[in-house]
């Protein structure tokens, strides 16, 4: 029954999409970020679900044609598409073509859709939607995990969710935390401001007992920055330390053994394992310095044996998305994926602050993304991918936000505008 409920809102989303794309836009980013076919145990796929939701909003999203140049004059959107370019040498010259296929083509599926944000979303309305439904559908995940990590009174969450290992989940849920803290100020009800705090709460949680050490360092860096760009600082800090206190307190002989085994990594195998394939990755790299061996590293793991000697490492991935972006395609597709998540972090930092100077509410756009991938590049060092969706779904709404900001109306330095953190509902 689930499953047959799940395709027949699929089914209604499409046809509204075909009509009005933003709404098969909002849809697609949904089920792409909180796949509710795992919530509704229909993952064997009998059913297209983002396949269908994605041409119905292409083929919606026609209609816009015209609109579709905004794609170039954006920076971030052009660096996207520019990008595919040394991806696809990579996999056209990969040292096993048939190796890089299919996770070009699984990257390919992804890019055309992630780029109809910033052509769709161009209001301050239609980005607030937008954020609201990242936030609520990445929530959904931690309130599913941090609920029931909390009924359990403290498990490892090791499998991990839709195809992400603990890890993973960990880095995401991290990069949710600042989608709902500036998310608050894009409610009008006191309530669901509430209800964003407690699944703030529920995220810590997860990410506490996944036992991940990117993840957890990564989220520790999002609540410092929050502290940090908060106007009430010790308030916040104390607001935070009450939520992670909880999960840490019941969780701590497993969380904190797992943690000190940073003090010297090489002293665990999974510690160990991320330096010993950092290294592998550098000098394979030093062979195949300009184009790489092939995109989605699977070519890397065919060719690493001569570069490893212990054999327990063996068919293991890079874990750390620098030096698998740079041992997989180059330098030519490095320096530009490099350049994409760093300048639009500094783009959207930038753009935060003259909003906070001016005091304006709208801070809350730029400054959520940017915590959000500040977490990600974080991460990104011990784990993650080039393909993730999540990380272009944040970097197109940064596009779209670019856009929405330069149609706004000049705010005079002194304008009064009342405060994010007193919970501003944004006009």
């Amino acid at each position: 029954m689930r499953e047959i409920f799940l395709i027949v809102i699929v089914i209604l989303l499409s046809a509204i999409a075909l009509v009005r794309p933003k709404i098969g836009l909002y849809a697609y980013v949904w089920f792409t970020l909180m796949r509710p076919d795992y919530f509704a145990w229909s993952t064997t796929g009998v059913f297209p679900y983002v396949p269908v939701l994605s041409i119905a909003t292409a083929l919606g999203s026609l209609r816009h044609f015209a609109d579709f140049g905004i794609l170039l004059r954006n920076p971030i959107a052009r660096l996207l598409i520019l990008l595919q370019i040394p991806v696809a040498v990579s996999v056209i010259s990969a040292v096993y073509p048939s190796l890089a296929y299919e996770p070009f083509w699984a990257f390919e599926r992804l890019i055309p859709i992630t780029l109809l944000i910033p052509v769709l979303i161009r209001s301050e309305e239609d980005l607030r939607g937008l954020i609201l439904v990242m936030a609520c559908s990445l929530g959904a995940i931690g309130l599913k995990f941090g609920l029931f990590g909390l009924r359990a009174g403290g498990v490892h969450l090791y499998e991990g969710y839709a195809g992400l290992d603990n890890n993973s989940l960990a880095a995401q849920l991290a990069m949710t935390v600042p989608l709902l803290w500036y998310g608050r100020s894009l409610l009008h009800s006191k309530w669901f401001r509430l209800v964003f705090i407690g699944v703030i709460f529920t995220c810590v949680t997860a990410v506490v007992m996944t036992q991940s050490r990117g993840g957890s360092l990564a989220l520790l860096t999002a609540l410092l920055l929050l502290v940090y760009r908060s106007r009430h600082k010790v308030a916040v800090m104390v607001l935070f330390g009450m939520l992670a206190v909880p999960p840490i307190y019941m969780y701590h002989q497993a969380f904190f053994a797992r943690m000190d085994t940073l003090r010297d990594p090489t002293q665990e195998v999974s510690a160990n394992s991320r330096l010993v394939m950092a290294e592998a990755a550098f000098q394979m790299w030093k062979s195949y310095p300009l184009i790489g061996v092939g995109f989605g590293n699977e070519n890397f793991i065919a060719l690493q044996r001569p570069y490893i000697e212990d054999s327990r490492f063996w068919g293991l991935k890079v874990h750390n998305g620098y030096l698998q972006m740079l041992v997989d395609c180059g330098l030519f597709g490095f320096i530009p994926w490099v350049w994409l998540l760093f300048g639009t972090i500094a783009r959207l930092w930038r753009s935060a602050g003259v909003h906070r100077r001016a005091q304006s509410a709208l801070e809350a756009y730029p400054r959520g993304l940017a915590i959000g991938l500040i977490v990600f590049a974080q991460y990104n060092l011990s784990g993650g991918k080039e393909r993730d969706s999540i990380l272009y779904i944040f970097l197109m709404c940064a596009a779209a936000w670019l856009t929405v900001a330069r149609s706004l109306p000049e705010q005079p330095a002194d304008t009064e505008v009342p405060a994010l953190e007193e919970g501003t509902v944004l006009s």
